[in-house]
């Protein structure tokens, strides 16, 4: 049987291996190209997850900021005001810094800060002071003022302040209680008389005589939450005349704060995306 031509027997053979070839060589060629482009894009996710990882630690690291300072211990106001004092460059009550210290007196008040007696409150998000300026049936006009910043830090704001006041005045003398509090675009909800004036921009001031208001601590609630607050108060009494008498022995502030919603909201994204990210790259590892 006479056979076909060399050159067709040729290039019948060349296109067998050809596909044979190609059958072969395709599915590794798009095995490696598939690995390839899952290990592209694993760096990718891995780039994005590093970057949101990044965000998220700046973000927690603002936590420990103006955490450098003591925290804030029980003692005189002298501890806080004189440049002796263990706490006269500042001090921290959680997530809230205190600095500024000042101190004045009035009347037959002792200039003497450390006649103010001072206890921490503790409570988290709702930190602040205890004063005691020892009037207990003073029989002259003595006055104390104390002021200093509070500023709210780890990402943080102050919605509203707590008072507390316990004056109280017999035969005729009077026990009183002053409080401003100063910051950026401060305005009152609510408070004992809410602010004199009421109009007044950034600045509150709260007065206040015994028997103190109903209900007593009473509180300021903010407009808008502030990062920062300026707070002189001022306590003392009068007698009004002979056989009168007044005393104090608790003054409080407290600081409600709060995580700003825009932090909360960054650190959910943030972590619900590197979730995210981890999943997928957990399964194409198992691919």
């Amino acid at each position: 049987m006479e056979k076909g031509p060399q050159w067709y027997r040729y290039f019948s053979l060349t296109a067998v291996l050809k596909r044979r070839c190609i059958y072969r060589v395709t599915p590794l060629y798009s095995k490696l190209d598939r690995r390839f482009r899952n290990q592209r894009k694993e760096g990718r996710d891995i780039s994005i997850m590093r970057k949101i990882l990044l965000v998220v630690a700046i973000s927690l690291m603002a936590v420990s900021v103006g955490m450098a300072d003591p925290s804030c211990a029980n003692g005189t106001w002298a501890d806080y005001f004189l440049s002796t004092g263990a706490f006269f460059s500042g001090c921290h009550l959680n997530n809230l810094d205190f600095t500024s210290f000042s101190f004045s007196a009035g009347g037959a008040a002792i200039n003497d800060p450390s006649k103010v007696g001072v206890q921490v409150i503790t409570t988290l998000g709702n930190e602040g002071f205890k004063f005691n300026p020892g009037f207990a049936g003073a029989t002259l006009a003595e006055d104390y003022s104390v002021d200093f910043n509070v500023m709210a830090t780890g990402g943080n704001v102050i919605d509203d302040l707590g008072i507390f006041f316990n004056g109280t005045g017999l035969g005729g003398g009077v026990a009183n209680f002053t409080e401003t509090v100063t910051g950026n675009n401060l305005a009152i909800v609510g408070g004992p008389g809410l602010c004199t004036p009421p109009a007044t921009p950034n600045s509150c001031t709260i007065q206040v005589q015994n028997p103190p208001p109903t209900p007593n601590p009473w509180e300021v609630v903010f407009v808008t939450p502030v990062k920062t607050l300026h707070v002189v108060k001022d306590f003392g009494g009068s007698p009004n005349g002979a056989g009168g008498s007044f005393s104090i022995s608790d003054v409080e502030n407290t600081f409600s704060n709060t995580p700003e919603p825009r932090l909360i909201s960054m650190l959910m994204m943030g972590l619900l995306a590197a979730f995210g990210i981890s999943r997928k790259l957990r399964g194409s590892v198992t691919q």
